[in-house]
């Protein structure tokens, strides 16, 4: 006769099969904790796509709006120089100013070759172009007359 433990259970193929069992459905459950993680992670990651194409779009829309803002702060500098010109020299024509000398331009549109293309313009533009200021007074256009100090 044999003696045992009594404390130690008894194995048996019964006890091994149940253990296995257990282990089996531990196993189980983890791939499937697992395939709901891996199908949680391609959620995730079609999410941050989207989100980095809505980032994307965004920053698209904020350079835009970007450009215009300083479009839009120059034409406000030109504004106050045209503004602070008026108040300067209340004069009936409009001044432009060229090499420190203020010109009155007695006309409202003219014809000129500007970077090589004759194109019509308007005083409003002349006004708002320092290098056509530059080259029709260059030209010596007759509709401009020097104001004198």
């Amino acid at each position: 006769m044999s003696e045992t433990n009594s404390n130690t259970p008894e194995v048996t193929v019964e006890s091994l099969q149940a253990a296995l069992d257990t282990k089996d459905q531990a196993f189980q459950t983890l791939q499937s904790t697992v395939g709901d993680k891996d199908a949680e992670i391609t959620d995730l990651k079609q999410q941050l796509a989207q989100k980095a194409s809505v980032i994307e779009e965004s920053t698209a829309h904020l350079t835009i709006a970007k450009e215009m803002i300083d479009e839009q702060a120059e034409t406000i500098k030109v504004l106050e120089q045209t503004l602070a010109n008026k108040e300067a020299n209340p004069s009936l024509y409009p001044t432009i100013t060229v090499d420190k000398k203020t010109y009155e331009v007695r006309a409202s549109s003219f014809k000129f070759k500007y970077e090589g293309i004759v194109r019509d313009f308007t005083i409003d533009q002349l006004r708002g172009d320092k290098g056509l200021q530059k080259a029709v007074v260059k030209k010596g256009l007759g509709f401009l007359v020097e104001v004198k100090a």
